[in-house]
């Protein structure tokens, strides 16, 4: 795929927020971004496929992409580094990818299923990256039946803070 914009970027270690590192956005790119239908982007971080949040630091402005530890390790980097970004605004920003287990839960329960599908993407992505994110299959599973029975029982709104 070909992607609106390309650069360099360094790693930089900032205070305080839930994810230290960040990727600054030129300029440039930022502005030519600002005008986007959307906040999410796809796109490769040395040469590694992204879908994510574009951010803006509060304190100064500048727009960043994170790096979870996760991202920050699968990709060998540490503060300082050079990386190249290559990004595009996402054309499906609402994409959830639920991981099989979600949507196999999701699949056998039809009143879950309307409460989820009634959910802003946002909190669906939340509690997608809750289930997806165990490393181990049967904490997935696990993980997505006790959110089928939350939704279904009303008691979704903690799901993003269970574990």
């Amino acid at each position: 795929m070909e992607f609106d914009h390309a650069f360099l970027a360094p790693v930089l270690l900032t205070r305080g927020g839930m994810t230290p590192h960040k990727l600054p956005l030129p300029d440039s790119v930022a502005e030519a971004l600002s005008d986007a239908p959307t906040r999410r982007m796809i796109g490769t971080i040395n040469g590694e496929p992204f879908r994510q949040a574009l951010h803006t630091s509060k304190t100064d402005g500048f727009q960043f992409l994170a790096l979870s530890k996760a991202r920050m390790k699968a990709l060998d980097l540490e503060q300082g580094a050079l990386v190249e970004v290559e990004l595009s605004a996402d054309p499906e920003p609402d994409r959830i990818d639920l991981g099989d287990e979600l949507e196999a839960a999701l699949a056998t329960d039809a009143e879950a299923r309307a409460v989820w599908d009634g959910l802003t993407p946002g909190l669906q992505r939340g509690i997608a990256y809750t289930v997806t994110s165990a490393k181990r299959a049967e904490t997935r599973a696990s993980r997505a039946a006790d959110t089928v029975r939350r939704l279904r029982e009303g008691t979704h709104e903690r799901l993003k803070r269970r574990w």
